[in-house]
């Protein structure tokens, strides 16, 4: 894998998701190495390719990982999608395919890390994560920088692709089906805006955001009061406390990511599998 990269430490409210939890990749092939400096294996895998796509792989996941086919359009064709704009296959995946979004993010791993890939590991899993990290209270020019950052491996993966056949004759690296136009991804970020937040997106699509936030108490603000305000007293596999020290308290999450914060630095959003930020 050339395109995998641990989303730890992006900055998310008053302070950063927590890395080991959410990774994000291009597809593994058969005689790929182990990433370095990366969770591996993870528990779990998220596939967003088509069946077809997945089939041709051939990677060897160890019977402990759950691998998870939860492809966001069936009858994925390159060759078909190359001279669509980007913008638009985005825009296409957000109109018909958010229940997927959706239903992707609740596969992710209760208790161990999880991978999102899809095959090149930018335009798929580029969405997918962009709503988790959103979710996470990422702030939105950090996901803008994580997606672009795909362009410093882009060559790699579009020689992966080429050798493994996966590509049309005439695309080449510079092609437009291999960038990262920020207007692209500005348009999911820009979608879940619309729907009033990123939850009540997430909610509109099929999602329960009362599991994600089991046990934190309702907000005093009409207009927020389902959000969580600070971290639940008792929240079994979502969260452990750790020691406080030098005014400083850090919550664990057992799922996708952690924000941590010095006490009273204001809380965002925790969630049973993106991230939680906190304070005192």
């Amino acid at each position: 894998m050339v395109n995998a990269r641990d989303l730890g430490g992006l900055p998310a409210g008053a302070g950063r998701t927590r890395p080991g939890v959410l990774l994000r990749s291009d597809a593994p092939y058969l005689g790929d190495a182990h990433p370095e400096g990366l969770v591996w294996p993870p528990a779990t895998v998220v596939d967003l390719r088509d069946p077809a796509e997945s089939a041709r792989s051939g990677y060897p996941w160890p019977g402990e990982v759950e691998v998870v086919s939860n492809p966001l359009f069936s009858g994925a064709r390159l060759d078909r999608a190359v001279e669509k704009p980007l913008i638009d296959i985005y825009r296409t995946v957000m109109d018909t395919a958010a229940p997927r979004v959706v239903a992707a993010i609740d596969r992710y791993s209760e208790s161990g890390a999880t991978v999102v890939h899809c095959a090149a590991g930018k335009d798929r899993t580029g969405i997918v994560v962009a709503v988790s990290l959103r979710l996470a209270g990422v702030a939105p020019e950090a996901i803008v920088e994580d997606y672009q950052r795909t362009e410093d491996a882009i060559e790699q993966v579009y020689h992966r692709m080429r050798e493994r056949r996966r590509l049309p004759a005439a695309v080449e690296p510079d092609h437009q089906i291999f960038r990262t136009p920020r207007p692209a991804i500005e348009l999911v970020l820009d979608r879940l805006e619309s729907a009033g937040g990123a939850w009540e997106g997430f909610e509109a699509h099929g999602g329960d955001r009362t599991v994600w936030t089991a046990g934190a108490p309702a907000s005093s603000n009409p207009d927020r009061r389902r959000r969580p305000t600070r971290p639940p007293r008792n929240p079994p596999l979502l969260m452990k406390p750790t020691a406080s020290d030098g005014g400083q308290r850090r919550w664990v999450s057992r799922k996708v990511g952690v924000c941590e914060g010095r006490a009273g630095a204001g809380l965002g959003v925790l969630t049973r599998q993106v991230g939680y930020a906190v304070g005192g």
